[in-house]
């Protein structure tokens, strides 16, 4: 396997990404970039979530909200445009209806 051996930009000490991870393709389009290793990357994101408040649990419930939010708006649509659900619903019986 293919790995490079990276300096993190936070504590200054060198780490491998592995051929195959996502840290290692970010790694293979910047090379000058600043990396950091999963102990640091770790540690920024804990510190993101104690000052925000913002929690993964709390972001995936924030998502299925607007979800719920989107697909109600669009059954709203639904009934103000008429739009027939199912042939089963038209208004005309399959006797009545027109063949072109």
């Amino acid at each position: 396997m293919i790995s490079y051996d990276v300096r993190c930009f936070i504590c200054r000490q060198m780490f491998s990404v592995v051929e195959g991870t996502p840290q290692y393709k970010l790694v293979k389009r910047n090379m000058d970039g600043r990396h950091s290793c999963e102990d640091c990357r770790k540690l920024i994101e804990l510190d993101a979530q104690r000052q925000s408040g913002m929690t993964p649990e709390l972001f995936a419930a924030l998502e299925q909200l607007e979800l719920e939010e989107r697909l109600s708006k669009y059954s709203d649509m639904k009934d103000i445009l008429n739009f027939p659900k199912s042939p089963k619903d038209q208004d005309t019986p399959p006797s009545e209806s027109k063949v072109y």
